[in-house]
């Protein structure tokens, strides 16, 4: 025995997997804090959610989002996402919710796509820590 530590599973140091389940605990918190929230706030009472309500359901009814409202100029693909959500949505889950819920899936999947990007270029461990902190 040369007196040194057995080396860690992959090739990852003790602080290396420290800072991995970091990052897994640091994700997961803020995924459960994002799904009480999408249920426990009042309906609207976001900074920025009835600007993009409104947008929603105007293309619920069919109609384009007004381009001079601040929110208007968003690109379009969470509107007509929570718009075909809204249309069969069952009547017993608040459309609030399910549309911050989707916000929710959105930034976890933009998460995931960062941590997979990263992952190849810089290692996992540079990756896990950028995407709890992002």
């Amino acid at each position: 025995m040369s007196g040194q530590a057995a080396p860690e599973a992959k090739g990852e140091t003790g602080l290396e997997r420290l800072l991995l389940a970091a990052a897994a605990a640091v994700l997961l918190v803020a995924f459960a804090a994002r799904v009480s929230n999408a249920f426990l706030l009042p309906p609207l009472k976001d900074f920025d959610a009835p600007g993009h309500a409104l947008n929603a359901f105007a293309l619920y009814e069919g109609r384009l989002p007004d381009p001079r409202s601040w929110s208007g100029f968003h690109p379009p693909l969470y509107y007509a996402v929570g718009a075909a959500i809204w249309h069969v949505l069952p009547d017993g889950v608040p459309v609030h919710a399910a549309l911050r819920l989707l916000s929710l899936a959105f930034g976890a999947g933009a998460v995931a796509l960062a941590y997979h990007f990263l992952a190849a270029r810089l290692g996992r461990v540079d990756a896990a820590v950028v995407a709890a902190v992002a």
